[in-house]
């Protein structure tokens, strides 16, 4: 199934949506022709299983855990994420996202890069975060080869293609009622 989710965010992008598990609220990835992101989702409940098929081992992942509420924060996918996960699986966390690029050998920095705009970008939305502190983007090179603001607006696409609603603006009532910055 393909969907074409935010289309004045990176006009032409479309983003497609591969259910892996069957169910729209199952086990899927999201990505698109060119891209540099991926983005997989699906139910907390079946992380351990996904995380166990090798695919985020030793890569550096950016994550959302949650439902209502939600954590977003940066780690290595086979030892930080499965403990968030484990950690906020009781209260919070029915839903997992995890961004990262197709490239391993540029995982740490496009994921100290991502967190730092995704977690400002969310509580600007009226997001309810439970994050404590605001990670900054780092400041890059000018020379880098890396369009770091093109793979932010491919996730943020990607994030709400697979129904991640962290990046949806709020009404002026659901954002009084959201925590944050």
């Amino acid at each position: 199934m393909t969907t074409n989710v935010h289309p004045c965010a990176l006009p032409g992008l479309t983003a497609n949506m591969q259910f892996i598990d069957g169910p729209a609220d199952g086990y899927r990835r999201v990505d698109a022709l060119g891209s540099q992101i991926l983005v997989d989702a699906g139910p907390v409940a079946h992380f351990s299983r996904i995380a166990a098929a090798g695919t985020y081992r030793n890569r550096t992942v950016v994550y959302a855990l949650g439902g209502t509420k939600f954590y977003v924060g940066r780690g290595e996918g086979h030892k930080r994420v499965p403990m968030q996960v484990n950690a906020l699986a009781s209260s919070i966390a029915q839903q997992f996202y995890l961004i990262y690029p197709r490239d391993p050998r540029i995982d740490q920095r496009v994921a100290r890069y991502l967190e730092g705009r995704l977690i400002p970008a969310a509580f600007a939305c009226g997001a309810h975060l439970i994050n404590k502190l605001v990670a900054y983007p780092p400041e890059y090179c000018e020379d880098s080869q890396l369009d770091y603001e093109r793979m932010f607006s491919e996730a943020a696409l990607f994030l709400t293609a697979a129904g991640c609603p962290i990046l949806n603006p709020k009404t002026p009532n659901q954002a009084a009622n959201a925590d944050g910055f």
